[in-house]
């Protein structure tokens, strides 16, 4: 008999105000203006409960002694954008349009946090209840404000060229740095629309492009900054204790990007062409060192050191199949790539930002927060009595060998000293869709959607506890159990393919 359990309950009550105003005025024929104001405002209150474990089984540890988390979270984000655009015919089929505009971003998160641990007795109870209480009243706040500059030139309406600069300063940057600029290039061509194109019967349209452009991620709030935090000292009196060592030189990541594409229809539009290809490095990446000892302060320090890439293919294949006065059917497919790997730690050494159930690391030459565990070969299946119920229990566990943080070698080492061997990427490499419209007449229109990712791994919170605490799902009476419950007891929770 295996145990169940139903005590956890968990409410979210979200309520969101959302408002836009937008102010528009044309001065003259060639000059425009606009004003856009933007508030939003989201208030969640959300409780979870785990009820107190009657059976004495505590499926979630210390938790099932009883807990109860009540948040509450107040978002708001505020925008102010203003622009302005002047267009202008110096010459004959030329067509020249300046914009210039600034723009503010302002993000707060005011939170309340309430928590009771340990309930007397079983059954519900609210965060009073417990003998242990906690509280915490965190609190962010972020302000971006930003000035640009474009340039477009448009030639016989079919061939455009596009420049632009943008400069940001942010309140999470490091006191040593100001601002960054962002610089872009961009060029399409109509040829389709050229002379010597006017008369093809195969291609109806055709248009080619290009860009070349910088972006960022600021920093997170308080990642410059140094920090301390309030303790208990000597005495049970107030003391304060080290949090955040701080860089006055942290600066935000900047991701430069190239893509080129085109864009077709075939046969008078029947059929639609969309492809693009892009690389995108991102430099000075924020990368989490670890601090010596002799610093004073424990944990990391956040540093621009690293160098990430990511490259792929966006694929897109329209299809007008049918179409009279009675009936329509067009029929849509997408498929799109991504390469992502870490090219660069800049001498830090590889970091762990997973969980203790969650094990992702930064390691070069893998993607991203990828997942490495131990890689289990083979076991020896046992049971052991824990109260009224007879569990699994695996016992001599040998591993695969390899380099740890790396990839195995087919050798075989016991698993108390084996390596940890990347077991997958947390972002799909390959995702695409499927649509249909279907027209039935002129006022009746019926669509259908099928999308699809790959190429990933996730960890699923609620089968792993099946697996893993309730010792319930089907996986545990399958002939690889062995290696399953030896991966449980290594504290390596896999990570499920998707």
């Amino acid at each position: 008999m295996r145990p169940s359990y139903q005590g956890v309950e968990g409410f979210d009550n979200i309520d969101r105000t959302v408002f836009s105003l937008q102010l528009n005025h044309r001065p003259t024929s060639w000059l425009r203006h606009r004003l856009t104001i933007g508030p939003d405002f989201t208030n969640n209150k959300s409780s979870q409960l785990v009820i107190r474990d009657p059976t004495g089984y505590n499926p979630f540890f210390t938790q099932s002694l009883g807990q109860k988390q009540a948040l509450s979270l107040r978002s708001t984000f505020v925008t102010l954008d203003y622009g302005v655009s002047a267009d202008l015919t110096p010459m004959k089929n030329l067509v020249t349009t300046t914009s210039a505009g600034v723009q503010y971003y302002y993000k707060q998160f005011d939170q309340q946090l309430s928590q009771g641990f340990e309930f007397p007795i079983p059954g519900r109870g609210d965060v009073g209840t417990g003998s242990r209480l906690s509280a915490a009243e965190p609190f962010q706040e972020n302000k971006t404000f930003g000035v640009y500059g474009q340039e477009q030139l448009a030639y016989k309406n079919r061939l455009f060229v596009t420049g632009a600069l943008r400069a940001d300063g942010n309140s999470a940057f490091g006191a040593n740095f100001s601002a960054v600029y962002y610089p872009k290039f961009s060029l399409s061509w109509v040829l389709s629309d050229e002379p010597f194109m006017a008369k093809s019967g195969f291609i109806s349209q055709l248009k080619l492009r290009g860009a070349w452009g910088r972006a960022g991620l600021q920093p997170d709030v308080f990642s410059a900054l140094q920090t301390y935090g309030a303790a208990v000292g000597s005495g049970g009196l107030g003391a304060i204790t080290p949090q955040n060592f701080g860089n006055n030189d942290l600066k935000p990541e900047v991701g430069e990007e190239i893509e080129a594409g085109l864009d077709a229809g075939l046969f008078n539009q029947r059929i639609g062409i969309e492809f693009t290809f892009y690389n995108k490095d991102i430099k000075d990446a924020i990368i989490s060192a670890p601090l010596r000892p002799s610093r004073g302060f424990p944990g990391v320090q956040f540093l621009n050191t690293g160098k990430t890439r990511n490259r792929g293919i966006e694929l897109a294949l329209d299809g007008s199949i049918l179409n009279t006065k009675k009936f329509g059917l067009d029929l849509r497919g997408t498929i799109a790539t991504n390469s992502s790997k870490i090219l660069n730690l800049g001498g830090v050494p590889s970091t762990f930002v997973g969980s203790s159930f969650i094990q992702q690391f930064n390691v070069e030459g893998f993607a991203p927060q990828a997942f490495f565990y131990k890689r289990v070969q083979s076991a020896t299946l046992t049971t052991v009595q824990v109260g009224p119920y007879t569990l699994p229990l695996a016992t001599n566990p040998m591993c695969e060998g390899g380099k740890d943080l790396g990839d195995g070698n087919g050798t075989t080492v016991p698993c108390g000293t084996a390596p940890r061997l990347y077991a997958g990427r947390p972002t799909p490499s390959w995702n695409g869709s499927f649509s249909t419209t279907l027209r039935v007449g002129g006022r009746l229109r019926i669509l259908g959607l099928v999308d699809y990712v790959g190429g990933h791994h996730a960890v699923v919170g609620d089968i792993g506890a099946q697996h893993t605490f309730f010792r319930n799902s089907l996986v545990g009476d399958l002939a690889f159990s062995v290696l399953f419950y030896a991966s449980i007891r290594l504290g390596a929770r896999s990570a499920a393919r998707a």
